[in-house]
């Protein structure tokens, strides 16, 4: 099979003859068919990537943990020596995959915080291939059926979904005004996920044009362009900074299109941190009203904010960060089949073989052509393999 490769200093091959996995117990092989550019797969192939950095994870690995496929083939089950896997994953279903996968026996993992889990691996990022081949070897326990009528493309982006419907059933309630810092796909997806779960008013922040008219079109009432400090409005709400950008700071200027966010002349209920960037965080205190929930999405990269923790205290705020996706998959796929959310909405570039992926990952690298998500898929569009 063809699989990519990322060597010690960040070294990319494509690898063709690789040999197609060995499954061990509970173990199923999944036939890979569509498979997202996420932004730790640059960071791995850069050799940043937090894991590496701290000695954690090892390369040579192969990346892609935002995946969709078809399973091929059942392992034995460790159980009954012998038998076939006998879960709920069947030969021929579509599926996606967990990035976490944990020992499922610690006082974490128990507690249904395996993202927490000290002996986890994680797919395509830590000691464990990922779905930049074309085929994966994949523990059953971690596999969620989708739909086939879910097209592949649509079906991978579900993992990265999952991080954001996890970040906004952290904070957001029905008829909250919420307030996402960040424009790209993981931004977006929290503001999808905000309007499935109720929220009254979502503003949408951040520095890219393209991607703030792309928020617009997904359903935000707002958006905001730190970069020139103007602000957008959907036709049922007209949100303006009434001065001009030299007549007062871009921080004012945020404050005031929040607060009129929805109607309410109030700050907001819930800010959702998804830039990984200080001033971002340094925003979303500015943005939320006393007594609010700021939720942290974004990994800042060692990069530390400036704050002043009275704020925190004499304002009465609650500051919480989220990682991964712990029990919200099946809920995630759901609201995907149904359509509630239309997933594949922020997918803008598609690319086709595995031989495409240096330069799939040079245009998400430069953010060319109006980036936001890009898509590679391992086989043909002509195999008719489903």
């Amino acid at each position: 099979m063809e699989a990519v490769r990322v060597a010690e200093g960040g070294r990319v091959e494509v690898v063709e003859g690789a040999p197609v996995p060995v499954l061990g117990p509970d173990e199923v092989l999944v036939r890979v068919r569509a498979v997202g550019i996420c932004g730790t797969d640059l960071e791995i192939c850069h050799g940043t990537m937090g894991y590496y950095t701290q000695g954690r994870a090892r390369y040579p690995i192969v990346p892609g943990h935002e995946w969709a496929g078809q399973v091929v083939a059942l392992g034995t089950t460790s159980t009954t020596g012998g038998g076939h896997v006998d879960h709920h994953i069947k030969v021929g279903d579509h599926v996606v995959g967990e990035t976490c996968l944990p020992c499922w026996r610690c006082d974490d993992c128990v507690g249904n915080n395996y993202h927490r889990c000290a002996q986890r691996r994680e797919t395509g990022i830590m000691n464990k291939d990922g779905a930049f081949a074309q085929y994966l070897a994949f523990p059953a326990r971690s596999l969620h059926v989708v739909d086939r009528r879910v097209p592949f493309e649509t079906a991978c982006v579900i993992e990265p979904l999952t991080v954001a419907v996890r970040a906004v059933k952290m904070g957001v309630r029905p008829g909250d005004t919420v307030v996402v810092i960040g424009d790209g796909s993981i931004g977006l997806l929290v503001l999808l996920a905000a309007r499935a779960y109720g929220a009254h008013a979502v503003l949408v922040a951040g520095t890219t044009p393209n991607r703030l008219a792309k928020a617009r079109e997904l359903g935000a009432d707002a958006t905001f362009d730190f970069s020139s400090t103007s602000t957008s409005a959907s036709a049922s709400e007209t949100v303006s900074a009434s001065a001009s950008a030299s007549e007062r700071s871009p921080a004012d200027s945020f404050r005031r299109a929040v607060m009129a966010l929805g109607g309410r002349g109030r700050l907001a209920d819930v800010v959702i941190e998804a830039a990984g960037q200080p001033a971002a965080f340094e925003s979303a205190l500015a943005a939320v009203k006393d007594g609010g929930r700021v939720t942290v999405l974004g990994v800042f990269g060692g990069q530390r904010a400036s704050v002043d923790l009275d704020q925190v205290v004499l304002r009465d705020l609650s500051i919480r960060g989220t990682v991964g996706s712990p029990g919200v998959w099946p809920e995630t796929v759901a609201l995907v089949e149904s359509g509630q959310i239309a997933a594949d909405a922020i997918i803008t570039h598609r690319f086709e073989g595995l031989g495409r992926f240096p330069d799939a990952m040079a245009m998400v690298q430069a953010r060319a052509d109006n980036v936001i998500k890009a898509v590679l898929c391992p086989f043909p569009s002509t195999d008719e393999t489903v």
